[in-house]
């Protein structure tokens, strides 16, 4: 009996180490360790790189120096009636009695955006044909010329 008994366990031992590799290939199975998929790396590098950017600018230029300086003192004369300025010693003359003597040539030019203004120095010879009488004035002005605008005459102090 010891022989069967001996046998018996044997069997036994066996049946129960061939469930337990049974049972722990299916564990082992339905536990597997997931799949390691391999993620490139994104290396992010900083790499100066010199770009060449066109950019217009409208730059006025005066064809001529003279050209701007004749412009605003005839926008000046042609104002004058308006800027109170056809009265020299008190007493009042017509436009055609006034006169540019000299518009001096140190003028200046300041350009803005939409604007550009004039400044000069102009001397006026108020004459009375009838009397003979004769009066100087200089005045110091600016034209302010803005775009779609009329000019704008006004006396510098």
């Amino acid at each position: 009996m010891a022989a069967a008994d001996s046998q018996n366990l044997l069997l036994k031992l066996l049946v129960c180490g061939i469930i337990a590799l049974a049972v722990g290939a299916i564990f082992g199975y339905m536990l597997k360790a997931p799949e390691v998929k391999e993620v490139p790396k994104e290396v992010i590098k900083e790499v100066e790189k010199l770009v060449e950017v066109e950019k217009q600018v409208e730059v006025l230029v005066p064809a001529d120096k003279d050209d701007l300086l004749k412009k605003a003192v005839d926008e000046f004369v042609l104002q004058l009636e308006d800027n109170d300025l056809l009265v020299c010693d008190d007493v009042e003359y017509d436009e055609d009695q006034v006169s540019v003597v000299k518009s001096y040539s140190d003028f200046a030019v300041e350009y803005t955006k939409d604007t550009e203004e004039i400044f000069a120095t102009v001397k006026l010879k108020y004459l009375d044909k009838d009397t003979e009488e004769k009066c100087y004035v200089t005045y110091d002005f600016s034209v302010l010329y803005e775009e779609d605008e009329d000019p704008f005459v006004s006396l510098v102090a």
